[in-house]
């Protein structure tokens, strides 16, 4: 829970950009694909720098949270993109009076007609933010596990960066070699917790006894990964 300083003063600043920008709000709607009506609910809000910030939830795909990107709003125009879902989508149209907004969702190549309306105060959905890692964690890496029917060799490397966040990339030996950059790092106590939303990969691992011990699942299959120092070259 926020403390109670800090929480009246995110809903207050979310309140105030409620108030001061028409298309600060929370949005419900739907358009039509091919044999189905979607659902969308669109939460649009600025940020203290005056920033525009949002997030898109697609109800009829259990889809909640998507980071909307490229937001124009000017006059009454409003555009924006949501990336990774329906092979990316964009929207653009206009605020309508009594609180609505009328325009196209395009993807692919399509155009479906898009009405929204207004249902209360935007509630931004914001992206999980990376944190540091302990100093016993920085550095290399590298364990190996089986991967279905072949061995895969796997080499982490940790590092800590000046802006409070940790960065991260995998390199596996198998098959083929593969170089992944890891999106989100977060360490709470002793468990360490990788993803790499692009190829469906979360690992996550405890650091005990000089070792980190877990689990590596991409998609539907799970490996068993114990990782190690590495070796110095």
């Amino acid at each position: 829970m926020l403390p109670l300083p800090r929480a009246v003063i995110l809903l207050a600043s979310t309140a105030l950009s409620y108030a001061a920008n028409p298309a600060a709000s929370r949005w419900d709607g739907s358009f039509l694909v091919p044999g189905r009506e979607m659902k969308l609910v669109v939460d649009l809000s600025q940020n203290d720098k005056g920033e525009w910030i949002g997030s898109a939830i697609f109800p009829t795909l259990d889809i909640a949270g998507a980071p909307l990107s490229d937001i124009a709003v000017k006059d009454s125009t409003l555009s924006f993109a949501v990336k990774g879902v329906l092979g990316d989508i964009k929207v653009r149209g206009n605020l309508t009076d009594g609180g609505g907004f009328s325009g196209a969702l395009e993807q692919g190549g399509n155009s479906a007609p898009l009405a929204m309306q207004k249902t209360g105060p935007p509630q931004v959905d914001l992206p999980r933010q990376s944190t540091n890692v302990a100093r016993e964690l920085e550095g290399e890496w590298e364990g190996d596990m089986t991967a279905i029917d072949h061995n895969v060799h796997v080499r982490l490397s940790l590092a800590n960066r000046t802006d409070g966040k940790a960065t991260a990339k995998f390199f596996l030996k198998g098959r083929r070699e593969v170089n992944l950059n890891v999106a989100i790092l977060t360490q709470d106590s002793d468990l360490l917790t990788l993803e790499v939303p692009d190829a469906f990969l979360t690992y996550e691992g405890r650091f005990r006894g000089g070792e980190i011990s877990g689990t590596w699942q991409q998609g539907p299959y799970e490996f068993a990964l114990v990782l190690h120092r590495a070796a110095k070259p």
